[in-house]
């Protein structure tokens, strides 16, 4: 009977996250993750079919992790529009390598960063969100809606350029930013509301 390998498929999957994560995922192929674990590929193969296989795993689990550092950060945020755009945000700035691999980067077989998109925009409509702004705003809920998706487009815009071209606001201008935006938003579309 050969030896069993040493290597868990945990240590795998905790070691390809971390080259993710310093040096992107374009760094990640079976040789480095052999190096970063100090054996050769074979324990690697053993454990996973192939690297797509690897990739996949490492995206579901850190997918996982981006969802707890999410909801999270929203606890106590008094307006939860908000507070899902600064949840957003604080994962973007404090990883933006992984930022990338979950949101920008194209999963196999799905479109860019199908399931996480999802994930924002399911959040960011969900019932919580939507009662709020309808109560603070007094808008019906056709108008909210349109407040939410306006903010939904301005917040990947602004994640996307954050981590892309690495411009990096404080957490007091980034919430004042959000703030501005969907007072901006919540007073147009009530005019339009009015106008109708």
């Amino acid at each position: 009977m050969p030896p069993q390998s040493k290597i868990s498929k945990d240590s795998l999957h905790q070691s390809a996250s971390a080259i993710i994560r310093e040096q992107g995922s374009n760094a990640l192929n079976a040789r480095s993750l052999a190096k970063k674990n100090g054996c050769s590929t074979q324990p690697i193969f053993s454990k996973f079919d192939s690297m797509e296989d690897v990739i996949g795993q490492v995206r579901e689990l850190e997918f996982e992790g981006f969802k707890a550092h999410f909801s999270e950060s929203m606890q106590g945020e008094s307006n939860p529009l908000v507070g899902a755009g600064m949840a957003f945000m604080s994962y973007a700035v404090e990883n933006p390598n992984m930022f990338s691999f979950l949101f920008l980067e194209k999963n196999s077989g799905e479109e860019t960063g199908a399931p996480s998109v999802s994930f924002l925009k399911e959040t960011l409509f969900s019932k919580d969100i939507i009662t709020y702004v309808k109560n603070d705003s007094g808008l019906d809920e056709a108008y909210v809606k349109s407040v939410i998706g306006n903010f939904y487009y301005y917040l990947a815009g602004k994640a996307v350029t954050t981590v892309t071209l690495e411009e990096n606001a404080t957490e007091e201008e980034l919430r004042q930013e959000f703030k501005d935006f969907y007072k901006a938003y919540r007073k147009m579309y009530k005019k339009k509301d009015k106008e109708a």
